[in-house]
């Protein structure tokens, strides 16, 4: 069985949305609702919760299962890339791993159910990585300052929801994008929410209080 590390990023100051990770959301903080879906999966070795600020981790203390890790500020700036994280957590962990798991806390929806059959597919064939894409409205991107238009259609873009890497791979190229890779599509549009701005925390606080979705989502399924 492969080892596979999951890693739970979340820096203290953010522009958009000031303390997001700290924000309530349905009597907890954001970041806690990441936290405890990664405690319940399955196929994980080890879960670290980094963050540049102890108040942040110190939410992560009723989670047995969760290792938390203080990281430098300089490491939590909004330049900071994310492979630069995850290579710092590797460092100081000091443990060879055969995958990589990265939940970020601004896309708080996930279904248990599933991400168990992604991590079963990532331990059981050979693939490096299984990423989760949502489908655009738009038939045309941006890259490197450039604008492309697809010819098949509307393009799909890569969202946080899950980022699930082989770390030899990682450690190789010194990135999260690799070949080979499992596309993950979801049209569930909750699972896809990710919360950047206050207008997506207003967005997605509604979408499951209008639509009574809290209790079966999160306290059913995940649960």
């Amino acid at each position: 069985m492969k080892k596979i590390l999951c890693i739970i990023p979340a820096r203290e100051n953010s522009k958009r949305l000031i303390g997001k990770n700290n924000k309530i959301f349905f009597n907890k903080p954001l970041v806690f609702w990441t936290l405890r879906f990664a405690s319940k999966l399955n196929y994980i070795a080890k879960i670290i919760f980094t963050s540049d600020s102890k108040k942040i981790l110190d939410i992560a203390k009723p989670f047995k299962k969760i290792s938390r890790k203080l990281r430098p500020k300089k490491l939590a700036k909004d330049n900071t890339l994310m492979k630069d994280v995850v290579s710092y957590v590797l460092e100081k962990d000091g443990c060879e791993y055969d995958g990589l798991l990265i939940l970020q806390p601004t896309t708080p929806f996930r279904n248990l159910e599933k991400f168990n059959l992604y991590l079963s597919k990532f331990n059981n064939e050979n693939y490096y990585s299984v990423t989760t894409k949502q489908k655009s409205n738009h038939k045309c991107y941006i890259k490197n300052k450039k604008l492309f238009f697809s010819k098949k259609g509307r393009i799909c873009y890569q969202t946080g929801s899950l980022i699930l890497v082989s770390c030899k791979n990682f450690l190789k190229k010194n990135s999260l994008r690799i070949s080979n890779s499992i596309p993950i599509i979801f049209n569930n549009r909750y699972e896809n929410f990710d919360i950047d701005k206050f207008a997506d925390f207003k967005a997605s606080f509604n979408f499951f209080k209008k639509r009574r979705r809290f209790n079966d989502y999160f306290l059913n399924k995940n649960l």
